[in-house]
């Protein structure tokens, strides 16, 4: 899994025919590393079949990550708005508690719930395995 701003976004693995492979395919430790001589003829075999794979990547990360980034957003309106209310109440009962340090938590909402609102989520890195099999 990989963390977006403290989002965490699980690890999407496909098969050769972009359908979404539930468990590891394989026993990572288990893997060989191809000879240098060979990557380079291994790439440009594969290069026609990874091109629609990494689109149908990005496209499974953007699906859950919306889904992510708005539970963030819910989660952090509903607590903002809870230490609001709580200011609030306790500024009724105790003049101490001054309309600046509500008006600061408002613009402190407003700024973090933009943020969260304006997230992206991007692919940053892909693993590729090739199982001769």
């Amino acid at each position: 899994a990989t963390s977006a701003g403290g989002v965490i976004i699980p690890d999407i693995v496909l098969d050769h025919q972009g359908k979404t492979i539930k468990q590891r395919p394989v026993d990572i430790s288990q893997l060989k590393e191809i000879p240098e001589a060979n990557v380079a003829s291994l790439l440009v075999h594969i290069r026609s079949m990874t091109s629609p794979l990494f689109e149908k990547a990005q496209t499974q990360i953007t699906e859950q990550s919306q889904i992510k980034l708005k539970d963030s957003l819910h989660l952090a309106e509903e607590a903002l708005d809870s230490e609001l209310s709580r200011l609030n109440a306790l500024k009724r009962i105790n003049p101490s508690i001054k309309q600046s340090e509500i008006d600061a938590l408002l613009n402190k909402k407003e700024k973090i719930l933009k943020v969260i609102s304006e997230s992206e989520i991007r692919l940053d890195a892909v693993r590729v395995l090739w199982s001769s099999n």
